[in-house]
């Protein structure tokens, strides 16, 4: 499964309804079904209105068995992981993000298919920078090495009061 993964404002049917013809209709063609699922921005007159014109056959999945669109949900799963070991700590640019853990996910071997998403979509492996494929050199947070330093320091300079307390003890 290729995914698009498009960060928008609000989820108002007409929101998704622009989104998917912008973002799906518009690079990729017009798909002869889309399978949504229940939500109401989905099932609404708008977007089926939006289907229709297109002459798109929308169905969708049923409450009884919404793991009729289990491969999204996986899809779903493994960017919400890349962006979460992706992203930085405070969360804050998730949305600025999304593009390079698509581009990442697009580009990843499935074990199912033994293709990429984009191979199975364009017909061709995509070309990958070679600086891309190398494994990344490992970043050091040095907050936490001076951290480190500090603690370090701080627990060198106790033993040493500590010892110091003891001498004349032991003298004795």
């Amino acid at each position: 499964m290729f995914a698009v993964a498009e960060p928008i404002q609000t989820q108002e049917a007409e929101t998704v309804a622009r989104e998917f013809v912008s973002n799906i209709i518009l690079k990729f063609g017009t798909p002869e079904v889309v399978l949504t699922d229940q939500g109401s921005n989905l099932l609404s007159e708008l977007f089926e209105t939006t289907c229709k014109l297109l002459r798109i056959k929308k169905i969708h999945t049923t409450e009884i068995y919404p793991d009729s669109n289990g491969e999204l949900e996986r899809g779903h799963r493994i960017l919400v992981e890349y962006l979460r070991h992706y992203n930085a700590e405070d969360q804050r640019d998730w949305d600025d993000r999304i593009p390079y853990a698509t581009y990442v996910y697009n580009l990843t071997t499935q074990r199912a298919t033994g293709y990429t998403p984009f191979e199975l979509l364009f017909g061709y492996r995509a070309q990958v920078p070679s600086s891309l494929q190398e494994q990344p050199t490992p970043k050091y947070n040095y907050d936490y090495v001076s951290e480190l330093k500090e603690r370090m320091q701080a627990a060198r300079h106790s033993a040493r009061q500590a010892s110091g307390k003891q001498k004349p003890k032991q003298a004795r």
